[in-house]
Formats: C-alpha cells, sequence, structure tokens
C-alpha cells in the first residue's frame, strides 16, 4: 500500500502550540560543569536544597514558558516590557534525583548600530559574551528574574528578581 495517500494520525488534545516567550537563538543552555558558575553569578540568595547539576537539552524547554507570565504576575511581577528583548540562560539543577531546571531572564537587545558603537570603544567587546559567560546584573528591576521550573510537575517552583533601580 502507497503511503502517499495516508493520513496522517489525529493531533492528541494536549499537542496546543507551546508558548516561546524567548526563542532558543535568544537561550544558552549552560552545561552542569557550568550550572553551580551560573547560579553563584546571578542569584542574590542561591536557592536551599540543591544537592546536584544536569545538563538539559533544547527539547526540556518546550512548554516552559506555557504559563510563565501568569506565575510572574501571581508574584507582583508588572514588568511590561517587550519579550522581544529578553535573553535567558537555563542550566539544570537537581533536588535529591528530580531533575528541575534553572532559569535566568535578562532584557539586552543591543541593535547592531548600538553593537558597533560598544565595539567602537571597547575593542574587547563581544556581543555573544553573554552564551559563553552568566550574564550579572546587580539593579535593572523585574526586568532580570530567575526561576526554577518543575519538570515532572510542570510548574515554577521558585523566583527571584532583582531589586527595583
Amino acid at each position: 500500500m502507497s503511503s502517499d495517500n495516508a493520513t496522517p494520525p489525529p493531533a492528541r488534545a494536549n499537542s496546543a502550540p507551546k508558548v516561546v516567550l524567548v526563542p532558543l537563538e535568544r537561550t544558552v543552555i549552560f552545561p552542569k560543569e557550568k550550572a553551580a558558575a551560573l547560579l553563584q553569578a546571578v542569584c542574590f540568595f542561591k536557592p536551599e536544597g540543591i544537592t546536584g547539576y544536569w545538563t538539559p537539552t533544547a527539547k526540556d524547554l518546550a512548554g516552559v514558558e506555557d504559563t510563565l507570565e501568569e506565575f510572574l504576575k501571581a508574584h507582583g511581577w508588572a514588568h511590561h516590557d517587550n519579550w522581544a528583548n529578553f535573553r535567558r540562560q537555563v542550566t539544570g539543577v537537581k533536588f535529591g534525583q528530580a531533575e528541575l531546571l534553572f532559569l535566568s531572564y535578562f532584557l539586552s537587545a543591543p541593535t547592531p548600530e548600538e553593537q558597533q558603537q560598544i565595539a567602537d570603544h571597547d575593542p574587547r567587546y563581544d556581543p555573544n559574551r553573554w552564551k559563553k559567560e552568566p550574564f550579572w546584573m546587580n539593579d535593572g528591576g523585574e526586568g532580570y528574574f530567575r526561576v526554577i521550573y518543575d519538570l515532572p510537575d510542570s510548574q515554577f517552583i521558585w523566583y527571584e528578581r532583582n531589586s527595583d533601580p
């Protein structure tokens, strides 16, 4: 029988499009070897109970942002910037044997013109540095925040934001 006339199976009820606020091209996943350094650099108070680290994949991020805005608003988040200005750094944290995601979000979207101006003044400037090292900001308000997402339970369990400027 020819597969040319095959009918695709019906879509599953839970196969609705996933919310993507920050796409993979503005995301970096740090391996478990760099996870502790990421948390040390970006957290004001490291989450308690972490027993180890693991390396997530892009597949692990599917659907993570489905309820992010709702979660943030429930915690008093009033930020209304365009998500197109955000980037995120991700790694895996363990609580016992449970593997969860640690996500650090930050505003950083210089235009190509701004990047050139920075490079003209600092020849060491690397616009991709955030992909190699933790991005740390001491102020900046709620445009700089971190969350932990429980993959098995599909929910956020921890939140920290920078202080208001």
